[in-house]
């Protein structure tokens, strides 16, 4: 049989043509190109897994002993081991392991604490991860010749942990006893501290060298006072605590305060060892808000100088005195009394209205033929009065005048 040639339907052809026509073109063109695209296509592959997010190792892991602990502190990681930030705070976990003296560092392998990433905040102070590891005192005698091994790790799953952090190694050692009790004595010019004498480590043990004592000093604010005295650990502190000097003596001077704030003191013993120097754990705080109730030292100098009337002066006393000598001094108050025979025992009145900023004053409400007395004092910014310095005395004559 012989094979007829395709044709499309008389319908789709238009006249006079074997082409389609017009409506059903465009569908056929369509239909054409999907299958050259689908003929251009390859196979799917098989889908790729999404990559784990793995925190980057943590690389500046140290330790250092802290009184009876040893504190550990290192940078929290902020990106994956792939290069995006991490979406939160990891849990960390820290890992301890107890080696000889000798030989190198062994990776530890004993989970010592795991901290959920929910909780990682309470730990970071500035941007540092700070952890400690407390001790108890039967475990300086169980390491005297040993050292501790610690490795950190953080994870944001429990199946992919980061690898682990640089291995940081010490020696531990007995500190001192903390200072029982520190007492505060506010004085013009500075805040002694003094305590007892401390003999003795943590174990009993006499302390090998005594190094000294090293001061700590924090501020709040003033009005926190009362409720630091009564939970001083949940104070909020405005300046934190930084070494304020060391001294081998008691009691030791800060001449560093400034009245109307507000202090923490603290005190750690320092316990030399040939391998270490050792501090203590912290003292009692001490809270200290200093008031300066103490008056300036009263003025020094004053002489007073009797002037007559002159062109268009009136009569007038020149009053000068000394400057005092303490830095706080917001001015000077000058007082004035009549004497005479018919004014014996007159009470002094202050002249001026407001402070004087200097050690200088004109009195031009003395009169003519007037006997006055005058003294000065000296007032502090806390507004604290002086004691009035001496008096001196002054007889106004006619057209002149004249210093008694």
């Amino acid at each position: 049989m012989a094979t007829l040639p395709f044709q499309f339907p008389a319908s789709m052809r238009r006249a006079n043509s074997g082409a389609p026509t017009w409506p059903y073109w465009p569908a056929c063109m369509s239909l054409t190109a999907c299958l050259l695209l689908l003929a251009g296509c390859g196979s799917p592959g098989l889908p790729t897994p999404p990559r784990p997010q793995i925190p980057e190792a943590i690389a500046d892991l140290s330790a250092q002993q802290a009184g009876s602990a040893v504190l550990l502190t290192f940078s929290m990681p902020k990106t994956t081991t792939n290069g995006p930030a991490l979406a939160r705070a990891p849990d960390v976990e820290i890992y301890r392991q107890v080696e000889p003296l000798a030989g190198p560092p062994v990776m530890p392998v004993t989970l010592l604490r795991t901290i959920d990433g929910k909780l990682v905040h309470s730990y970071v102070e500035q941007g540092t991860f700070r952890f400690r590891d407390e001790l108890q005192v039967a475990d300086f005698a169980r390491y005297s010749d040993a050292r501790l091994i610690y490795v950190a790790r953080t994870s944001l799953s429990a199946r992919h942990l980061s690898a682990p952090s640089n291995i940081a190694s010490m020696q531990v050692f007995p500190p001192t006893r903390p200072v029982a009790s520190v007492s505060v004595e506010v004085t013009k010019s500075a805040i002694l501290l003094s305590w007892s004498a401390v003999t003795e480590t943590v174990t009993g043990s006499p302390i090998p060298v005594l190094a000294g004592y090293r001061v700590y000093r924090a501020e709040i604010a003033p009005d926190s006072v009362t409720s630091a005295n009564a939970h001083p650990g949940q104070a909020a502190l405005i300046v934190p605590f930084s070494l304020l000097g060391l001294t081998r003596d008691t009691p030791y001077s800060d001449s560093t305060f400034e009245f109307g704030h507000a202090y923490f003191y603290a005190l750690r013993t320092l316990a030399e060892y040939p391998e270490a120097l050792v501090e203590s754990d912290d003292s009692p705080w001490a809270v200290v808000a200093p008031r300066d109730t103490f008056p300036p030292a009263a003025p020094q100098g004053l002489e007073a100088v009797a002037q007559p009337a002159a062109a268009q002066i009136p009569a007038r006393v020149e009053l000068s005195w000394s400057i005092n000598p303490e830095p706080d001094i917001a001015g000077y108050n000058i007082y004035r009394a009549i004497y005479g025979a018919d004014s014996s025992g007159a009470a002094m009145i202050r002249l001026n209205p407001t402070l004087l900023p200097t050690p200088v004053f004109r009195d031009i409400t003395a009169q003519p033929g007037g006997h006055y007395i005058y003294q000065v004092t000296a007032v502090s910014r806390a507004g604290v009065e002086s004691a009035p310095g001496r008096t001196v005395s002054v007889a106004m004559p006619q057209g002149g005048g004249e210093k008694k």
